[in-house]
């Protein structure tokens, strides 16, 4: 497991808030602020969390793709 910064680093170095994505949904996740690193990278399989809802088992990330599909994931 991989823990994101919710607001990532590369758009504010004090971010401490984090949630635990695995490796894969991690590297896929792109921010819009973001002017440089990992998450500033723009791909056709990106994803963008919309919401982190807390769920009875953890959290729910709403994430949305590049072609406006919504996917929920619990972690």
């Amino acid at each position: 497991m991989h823990l994101h910064h919710i607001i990532p680093r590369e758009v504010d170095p004090k971010s401490k808030a984090t949630i635990p994505l695995c490796p894969t949904h991690h590297a896929l996740i792109f921010v819009e602020e973001s002017k440089h690193g990992q998450h500033s990278i723009k791909t056709s399989e990106s994803l963008i969390i919309r919401q982190i809802f807390d769920a009875t088992s953890g959290k729910c990330i709403l994430y949305e793709d590049m072609n406006g599909t919504e996917i929920y994931h619990l972690v």
